[in-house]
């Protein structure tokens, strides 16, 4: 999704959909959706094979929502490595080398010596740090427990975190990752078009303050 980002802003082909009446809203959700699509697509088969190969003990729906999450967090992501490194070239390499240095962060913080609330915050801002720890569980509960990640063994601890903690981390950083992609997308200098001062959420729009004013004067 990074690379089709970068190719978009270099071609100029939002410009040219805005041009054509394409407003902001409907170009995010436009990628959110496309994006989720092909997660779920790419989920699907996931479980599929792991149901019948390796996890055969485990609930599906539960490794299809951790994949799902997993997946939709990366929306967030690539608009904020595009928007941050416009090019196509250095949007996708930071975006792979991020991708991978992340995973390090892991073992930092692996094992029974960090508490559930240090690998909690981690988690709520590392998207691969979550899936790392819930990988340990399911692995846990399915290989040495013999039972099998279900919605009775989601919640049992092991090494200080449980599933149920990482689908709550994952699911808040969606909403943090989108959030950080929307705003550097708006705020980041552009070739075409006004970009928004870094505290624009903190102004009100024109169209509420001429609300106020006609307000006030139809008051007076």
């Amino acid at each position: 999704m990074t690379t089709r980002l970068a190719e978009e802003k270099e071609s100029k082909a939002r410009e040219g959909m805005k041009i054509m009446g394409l407003n902001d809203s409907t170009y995010y959700i436009s990628w959110f959706i496309f994006n989720l699509i092909i997660v779920t697509y790419i989920s699907f088969w996931i479980v599929s094979i792991l149901q019948l190969e390796t996890f055969w003990l485990s609930n599906a729906w539960l490794i299809f929502f951790i994949c799902v999450l997993y997946g939709t967090q990366f929306y967030g992501f690539s608009f904020t490595i595009v928007g941050i490194l416009p090019t196509k070239k250095a949007s996708a390499t930071a975006a792979s080398l991020l991708h991978i240095a992340t995973f390090y962060i892991l073992y930092l913080y692996k094992g029974y010596g960090t508490s559930m609330l240090e690998k909690t915050l981690v988690s709520c801002f590392v998207p691969n740090v979550a899936l790392g720890f819930m990988l340990d569980h399911l692995l846990h509960v399915e290989v040495e427990g013999g039972i099998g990640l279900t919605f009775e063994t989601d919640w049992l601890p092991y090494q200080s975190y449980n599933v149920i903690i990482g689908l709550c981390c994952q699911l808040f950083c969606v909403v943090l990752w989108s959030f950080l992609g929307i705003y550097f997308d708006k705020i980041m200098p552009r070739e075409f078009g006004r970009n928004e001062p870094w505290n624009f959420i903190c102004k009100k729009s024109k169209k509420l303050n001429s609300f106020v004013d006609v307000g006030e004067e139809f008051h007076d």
